[in-house]
């Protein structure tokens, strides 16, 4: 057996340009989103782990250090709704990969 990480970085170009679209581009333009999940590959499967990432650090390319949101520090009706949303329409190829998958979200605009 082997292991597996998978990072995904959610960026706003993966949405075409359209009015259902702009919301969720308009929570990626402004928010950094990051899923991981670590995992082991077998001969015909591959399963993701019981323990989730509980920890995840990314810098900007200024090498500035970026911290995790709180849950409640992203809007509600964007942020929430965008990995919710962003889960179930992957949760079909990937599987239980996407489902383990822990999201974090970073503010990635800086002040002055």
């Amino acid at each position: 057996m082997g292991k597996l990480t998978v990072v995904w970085w959610i960026a706003p170009e993966m949405f075409p340009a359209a009015a259902n679209t702009q919301a969720v581009r308009d929570v990626l333009s402004r928010y950094v989103m990051i899923g991981i999940v670590h995992g082991r590959t077998g001969v015909q499967t591959a399963s993701p782990p019981s323990k989730p990432v509980d920890r995840l650090t990314i810098m900007d390319s200024m090498s500035r250090s970026l911290s995790p949101l709180a849950a409640n520090a992203v809007p509600a009706a964007r942020g929430k709704h965008a990995c919710a949303g962003f889960n179930s329409n992957c949760a079909r190829p990937w599987g239980p990969w996407v489902r383990a998958m822990r999201w974090f979200i970073f503010d990635g605009q800086h002040g002055p």
